[in-house]
This record gives structure tokens, sequence and C-alpha cells, in this order.
């Protein structure tokens, strides 16, 4: 049975319309500077190599359209944002040139084994190692140990590679910690400014006072119609809830809740997400027992 990529096509369009046609999806970006395009390129990098070897391994078994939405879920969850269609069409490509390649040119390095490609290349197991600081930290927050999971990642590379891992690769690993804590802070402040600027200003009401949220829990201010799991979730009672604070059972839901993609349930969404709509301007209302 040849790989359905008709699929995968549909979904790169689709992709595409709702990525770059959506100043809201964009403003979720991660901030343009070095540090950012290095951990792109480690995702790139480490993705591709499973991909292959996925290929490789199903051959015409292959899921196209299935693995390429686990790879939007691997984004968001990484860098808090949605997939750009470029580097879904890349993963595309590679998918399709590989699968054309003949059973001799697939022939495996590790022939028949079940290691990862980052297990087998020094430097896919770096990449893949930066790729896994910044998915953690994003969900951890300030939770995230970065001695101990250093520890951790010098242990299976001297497990795959037979000597300790290098000096210098470790510290490119520390650096990558810091970095990542770098970005998502910028990254969240950048949202969260652009989101406030974008709050309709408040209008006073009939006694000529202000209105405002009445809600406080833990010293926070929630705005009414809030969900009571709202205030539970954000454990960091910093007026939002992070991808790092929620459930990974229910990592689901979260997407659903979070419509701008950007890693962060702001109150306004939600409570946009759970107001019924609102009706034309010319709807008429129907009076109780009227046809």
């Amino acid at each position: 049975m040849p790989i359905n990529f008709q699929c995968l096509a549909s979904r790169c369009v689709l992709v595409a319309a709702l990525v770059w046609s959506s100043p809201a999806v964009l403003m979720g970006q991660l901030p343009a500077n070095s540090n950012s395009q290095e951990f792109v390129d480690a995702f790139m990098a480490t993705e591709r190599a499973k991909l292959i070897d996925k290929v490789q391994r199903q051959g015409n078994e292959f899921d196209a359209p299935r693995e390429f939405e686990k790879l939007q879920k691997k984004h968001l969850k990484v860098f808090g944002t949605p997939l750009p269609a470029p580097l879904l069409s890349e993963f595309d490509r590679t998918a399709r040139e590989t699968s054309a390649l003949t059973p001799e040119q697939l022939q495996r390095i590790d022939a028949g084994g079940k290691r990862s490609p980052t297990e087998l290349s020094p430097e896919l197991f770096l990449a893949n190692a930066k790729v896994k600081f910044m998915e953690d930290i994003r969900e951890e927050g300030s939770r995230f140990d970065t001695s101990k999971e250093l520890s951790k990642v010098a242990e299976r590379y001297e497990k795959n590679f037979g000597s300790p891992m290098p000096r210098e690769l470790q510290d490119a690993v520390l650096r990558s910690g810091d970095s990542a804590r770098d970005i998502i802070a910028t990254q969240r402040a950048d949202n969260a400014a652009q989101n406030e600027a974008a709050k309709p200003k408040s209008t006073p009401n009939k006694s000529g006072t202000t209105s405002r949220p009445r809600k406080v829990v833990h010293g926070v201010r929630y705005p009414d119609g809030l969900p009571d799991w709202f205030a539970t979730a954000d454990r960091d009672h910093d007026g939002q809830v992070g991808l790092y604070e929620w459930d990974r059972s229910r990592f689901d839901e979260f997407s659903k809740w979070d419509s701008n993609g950007d890693g962060l349930l702001e109150p306004r969404e939600v409570l946009r997400a759970t107001r019924p709509p609102t009706p034309p301007a010319n709807a008429k209302t129907k009076r109780p027992g009227s046809k």
C-alpha cells in the first residue's frame, strides 16, 4: 500500500493558511535571534533524523498525516507555537525523498538495531538534549533542575558512545539551558505586552466607577466568569496558565483553549471560548411559546 501523502498535502495548505494569515498566531513566534535559530536547527536535525528512521523501518506502513500531526504537537510543546508551514513542508520533502530510495539505499547503519538515531551520533545526541531542555524548561519553569538533568544527559552519553561526555559538550548543554530560559522569558513578556495592548479599555459603570475583576485568589485578580479550574491551574499565580503548569495527559485540551498558540492561556482566551457566540445584529429573538 503506497504512503498516503494526499491528506498531508491538504494539511500543509491548511496549516499555511492558519499560521501565516493570522496575526494572533504570529504573535507567539520565537524572538528573532541567533540563540532561537540554534534551537530551531536542533529541532529540525533531530526530528528529520527520526522521520527518516521511521520511513526506513515502516516502509509502506508509514502514516504521513499521523506523523506530521505528532510533529505539530511536539513543536508546540518545545516552542509554544504552531509548527510553521515552511518547516512542515521541509519534513514533507524529507519523507518523500526517503520513501523513494531503493532498499539498498535504505540500509541502516546499525542494521537491525532499535536505538533512536539521536543515540547513534554525538551531534544529534547534543541537538536532541538542547531541544529536550527547551521543552522541559517551558513545561516545568523554575522547578527544572539543570544540574540534575545534565547529569542524566552525561550518563546517557557515556552509555551510548562508550566514553565520558566531553566537558565542552556538557558546557554547550548548560548554555542551551540558559538560552532557553532567556528565550522563553522574552517570548512570554512580548506576548503579555501585546495581549495587554490588545485589551479593550475599561469603561465606567452606572455609578461612574471603573469596573474591575472581583475574584481574587492568592492575591491575583481574575475576571468574573472564568472556570474554577483556571485559578487552580495557575500554580505560579501570575494570572495566566502556562503549558508548563498543565497536566501533560490533557495536552490536547490545552491546545483547544490556547487560541493564539503561544503556550499560555490568558483569561480573555478562556472567557472567549466559554461564552456562547453572539447572534447576528439582525437576528430576531423569539418570545417564549412563539413558533
